[in-house]
């Protein structure tokens, strides 16, 4: 009776242990994956850092975003989910905080990085991208320099 039992565990520790490695190997394929509220971010091939994504998927989410939040926490990312890929500009208005902008094709390609600044006046500039997006990833300003995130990098998506 024991035997089988620890047989049985033995199968169980060896498919458990061969479907981690599996799932370690596809997370290394991809620099960026992204998943429902969670985006992981490598560089060289490593996973150094996750963040919590927050989801704008309506027009009212999407209207009201970032306006008059001081602050974007360090490990916090917002992604907007637009229904077709087009050429969306941001502006700031009432928005607090410096941010970048990544925009992001259907494909998971970045087409378009900018960094924008705040603005409280009637009149804020446009950020128009250079290539039309279905996604749209705000973080807090100067982080895609940091991290080397560069246009043409690919993001892989599972969102909800």
């Amino acid at each position: 009776m024991k035997k089988i039992k620890s047989k049985k565990l033995k199968k169980s520790l060896i498919v458990l242990i061969i479907l981690l490695i599996i799932y370690i190997i596809l997370r290394f394929m991809f620099k960026f994956i992204i998943w429902v509220n969670k985006v992981c971010y490598a560089k060289w091939g490593f996973y150094n850092k996750c963040f919590i994504v927050e989801v704008a998927k309506t027009d009212k989410e999407r209207q009201k975003w970032l306006m008059d939040r001081e602050n974007l926490k360090k490990n916090r990312w917002m992604i907007f989910v637009f229904e077709e890929e087009k050429n969306y500009s941001f502006w700031m208005k009432d928005t607090l905080i410096s941010l970048d902008i990544i925009r992001i094709d259907s494909q998971g390609k970045i087409v378009d990085i900018q960094t924008a600044n705040p603005c409280d006046a009637t009149l804020c500039p446009n950020y128009v991208p250079q290539g039309n997006a279905k996604y749209v990833l705000e973080i807090n300003a100067w982080i895609a320099e940091k991290k080397w995130i560069k246009i043409w990098d690919t993001l892989t998506f599972k969102l909800k």
